[in-house]
């Protein structure tokens, strides 16, 4: 999951799921209010970014950045497309995986140690 993948159209950047940046898109996309209706780009540039902006070219800056990030995500299989619009949506497996994985980055190597 962490290395470079290939998408249809092209080279994918790698992932590093235990990183602060990517951590944090995880969260994004594992929350609860996009089961039903899946995510889009816009929603999560609400979440990811602290402030919202009204200049074009940082509008552009953060689409570009998103769409690299849900390529990442799709070429690897953690979200897929919804047809016919412009939303993404998890799998339950998916949803479980990421979610473990938000724990391990949680988890305290000494509470670990003592519980074991």
């Amino acid at each position: 999951m962490s290395s470079k993948g290939v998408a249809d159209s092209g080279n994918v950047i790698g992932a590093n799921l235990l990183g602060k940046d990517d951590s944090l898109l995880l969260q994004a996309v594992g929350r609860s209010e996009f089961v039903i209706n899946g995510l889009r780009n816009r929603d999560l540039q609400s979440l990811l970014f602290e402030r919202s902006t009204d200049d074009p070219i940082e509008k552009k800056r953060r689409r570009g950045q998103l769409t690299g990030k849900l390529r990442m995500l799709r070429a690897r299989g953690l979200i897929h497309k919804l047809p016919h619009t412009h939303r993404y949506q998890l799998s339950d497996k998916d949803r479980q995986l990421i979610a473990a994985i938000n724990a391990a980055r949680e988890a305290d190597v000494e509470k670990l140690t003592k519980a074991a």
